[in-house]
């Protein structure tokens, strides 16, 4: 497990980690991709982040329910 502890950066990196895992995951996304309500059966992780913005923090949507490691709701907008 010590192996898959590093800081993740990038889509490529937890793409990697979902496999390690045997995870699956539907569409990895930047929050201005997402513009309507996404499909609930299917399992997206979303980089949040304001549109000027280069940085952000990373969410998960599984199966249509909200998860955020820093332990905020979903954004309404």
């Amino acid at each position: 497990m010590a192996n898959l502890i590093k800081p993740i950066t990038s889509g490529h990196d937890l793409i990697a980690l979902a496999a390690k895992c045997d995870l699956t995951t539907d569409a990895v996304l930047d929050s201005t991709e997402v513009t309507k309500p996404l499909p609930h059966d299917k399992t997206y992780l979303i980089l949040l982040r304001p549109a000027d913005m280069d940085i952000g923090h990373w969410t998960c949507v599984d199966n249509g329910k909200y998860f955020d490691s820093m332990g905020e709701g979903p954004p309404t907008k």
